[in-house]
């Protein structure tokens, strides 16, 4: 399972659920540009890929500005 949590001064304020189906598609599907964009947000698909394949967990964190917000979102694999 893929979980995306967003966060605002540590309150939880969203969180999504994804199958790891969506990690094997966004992987094929997204163009290499919009892969290279994540990776450099420090979101690697190859990476969550490799760690779905091997039965393995996987997470990061990374800081994003939303509408003038700074949030914290950890992308998660279990």
């Amino acid at each position: 399972m893929l979980k995306i949590e967003k966060y605002i001064n540590e309150k939880r304020e969203q969180s999504l659920h994804f199958p790891n189906l969506v990690v094997w598609m966004a992987r094929r599907m997204l163009p290499n540009a919009a892969q290279t964009e994540l990776a450099a947000k420090g979101i690697s698909l190859p990476a969550i890929d490799e760690a779905r394949k091997n039965g393995q967990s996987y997470q990061t964190e990374l800081t994003v500005l939303e509408r003038g917000v700074e949030k914290r979102v950890i992308v998660t694999l279990t």
